[in-house]
């Protein structure tokens, strides 16, 4: 992708699935390789592509407004398959247009502004998919997204050499039990400390507990 104008971005490359269609992925680039893979994809797999393949493309342009974007062919934007059946929701579907009516400006501005459209289809794409999830949708199974930055991140690095190491053992309860404690124990500290109180510094260091620690009795 070439964003040198960031208003007209082009598409240096193109290389398709060879598996099924996701969409979200994980992307890793080593050496003139890419590895690729997907959560919540059934039999996606990792994928491995030559990217000196991109080496003699032939450009294509991208479209920037929501009407171009429509009338491009699903083969060239597979990616963005499921934004055209956001897109069309966003036109027909009753209560499409709920998220922006706080602001009515938005949609006025949109039926005039393909691009502003375009805009508010990704925006409206991004919150539903975390509302998808939440509600347990089955129909958007393949659109749910849980936002967690790099706290994830940190949590594994946390739980390492414990009993939630393992995804399959967290459950609800130990885990929101082992943060408010963690949490509390670390706020008694930062409030010894306060007072002038020396506080070693492994008192802060708080490992997890395993769930019978926290049961009553």
């Amino acid at each position: 992708m070439d964003v040198t104008v960031p208003t007209t971005p082009v598409v240096l490359g193109w290389l398709p699935t060879q598996t099924v269609s996701a969409p979200w992925r994980d992307l890793k680039v080593f050496a003139n390789r890419m590895y690729v893979v997907a959560d919540g994809s059934g039999p996606h797999g990792l994928q491995v592509f030559d990217l000196t393949r991109l080496r003699s493309p032939q450009p294509t342009l991208v479209p920037t407004d929501l009407n171009r974007l429509l009338a491009h062919t699903v083969d060239v934007m597979a990616p963005l398959l499921l934004v055209r059946g956001i897109a069309v929701e966003l036109d027909l579907a009753p209560g499409a247009t709920a998220p922006f009516e706080c602001d009515p400006r938005q949609i006025e501005r949109a039926e005039r502004d393909p691009r502003h459209k375009m805009a508010l289809v990704f925006r409206s794409y991004l919150g539903q998919s975390s509302k998808w999830a939440i509600q347990g949708d089955a129909s958007r199974k393949g659109d749910y997204q849980i936002w967690c930055g790099p706290a994830m991140g940190a949590f594994n690095e946390w739980v390492r050499g414990s009993e939630l190491e393992d995804y399959t053992q967290r459950r609800v309860v130990p885990v929101g039990m082992n943060l408010l404690w963690g949490g509390a124990v670390l706020l008694r500290v930062q409030q010894l400390r306060t007072q002038g109180i020396t506080v070693p510094p492994e008192a802060a260091r708080i490992a997890p507990k395993p769930a019978d620690f926290f049961k009553e009795g």
